[in-house]
């Protein structure tokens, strides 16, 4: 038996859209695909009198699985809703929907016994919260990081949408828009750092029971794994079991997009779906530096200003950093104690004091130079 799936999209993609969706089959043994579309054409929006035919439309032929691609925080909302409320399981492509209703939404799927699906809405090279679906499975997160490229910079109302929807794919949060901590300074130029990395940041992380989302500009030291020369972008993921985790990617695809719709389409239609993206990279014990508790006194050849040139010039990321009763305390990321103490040493016979913190680098934004 057939599932009926009902697609409302609007824009110049939608033709592209809906026959990509016409040709998809979850998997050889789950049930075909029964596609419908509504397809609005005006240039100036979607208009209230194509959503009124979307309503409608779902509530004579009921559909199992609506496919939202609207991208309107006004309209999408409502489309997202009506079907909810008529028993439909949600795919949203439109990270506006989640940034402006993703915590209502949410509780009304759950209300009403349907789901409410958010990877296809991302937008990022890669889909993540599939990929942890197939990587971590029964793993409790505890951060999702994503590195972007700064250029071109997006509006800050992007911005916290696509920081939502990452909320919402990650951790299934019900996060909207107004929740995300957004500064969008612009990012700095690297002179004083030629090896340093500007990104933007994407940042999902849980405390307690609530998940915390920022968006932010970052420069990254040469050491760090998404500085990488052929990386365009990537997650940084924290979990409890397996650590720390990177994805990488080093170009964008249209694929991309594809796959992820066809995951929570997938997902809808309670159909198996294998993953076709590489194992993650494990970075606790690799070349991530560590992080060291460093005490060293704060007078005479080994000044403040002296052991911040030593440490940087070796492309060790100072943290956090303290003057206080002639000592300076700082946290420092770097590849080995033995590192920090070659840096050092040479400024004097002065004692330093060098401790192993037990955490890790990469996931924290606090390792990186926030701007």
């Amino acid at each position: 038996m057939s599932v009926p799936v009902l697609i409302v999209t609007h824009g110049a993609h939608s033709r592209a859209l809906i026959a990509a969706l016409t040709r998809f089959q979850p998997s050889a043994d789950a049930a075909p695909l029964q596609i419908s579309a509504i397809h609005g054409v005006s240039p100036d929006g979607l208009d209230s009198g194509v959503l009124a035919v979307a309503n409608r439309t779902i509530e004579s032929t009921r559909p199992r699985v609506v496919v939202e691609a609207i991208d309107d925080p006004v309209m999408s909302p409502r489309l997202a809703a009506h079907a909810i409320r008529h028993g439909a399981s949600v795919v949203t492509m439109s990270a506006a929907l989640i940034g402006a209703a993703g915590r209502a939404l949410h509780a009304l799927a759950a209300e009403h016994g349907v789901g409410f699906y958010t990877e296809a809405a991302l937008g990022f090279d890669l889909p993540i919260g599939a990929i942890l679906r197939t990587s971590l499975p029964g793993d409790t997160l505890r951060s999702v990081i994503a590195f972007l490229p700064v250029t071109p910079p997006p509006a800050r109302a992007v911005m916290a949408h696509r920081a939502a929807a990452l909320a919402s794919a990650a951790f299934r949060s019900p996060t909207t828009a107004h929740d995300v901590a957004v500064d969008d300074a612009a990012a700095p130029h690297t002179a004083l750092r030629p090896r340093w990395e500007r990104r933007l940041v994407v940042g999902a992380t849980r405390r307690g029971g609530t998940v915390h989302t920022e968006v932010f500009h970052a420069l990254l030291p040469p050491t760090h794994p998404m500085a990488a020369a052929s990386v365009r972008s990537g997650f940084v993921v924290e979990a409890a079991g397996a650590g720390t985790l990177v994805f990488t990617c080093s170009h964008r695809s249209s694929a991309v997009s594809d796959w992820a719709l066809h995951s929570d389409l997938a997902l809808a239609t309670r159909a198996p779906v294998a993953s076709p993206w590489p194992s993650p990279q494990h970075v606790r014990g690799g070349h991530t530096p560590a992080a060291y508790l460093v005490s060293c006194p704060a007078t005479g050849p080994a000044g403040v200003h002296a052991v911040i040139t030593a440490l940087d010039h070796r492309d060790m990321t100072i943290r956090q950093l303290e003057n206080s009763s002639g000592t300076l305390r700082m946290v420092v990321d770097s590849p080995s104690r033995q590192a920090i103490r070659t840096a050092l040493v040479p400024l004097g016979p002065a004692p330093v004091g060098i401790e192993r913190l037990q955490v890790t680098g990469a996931g924290d934004p606090s390792t990186w130079l926030r701007l």
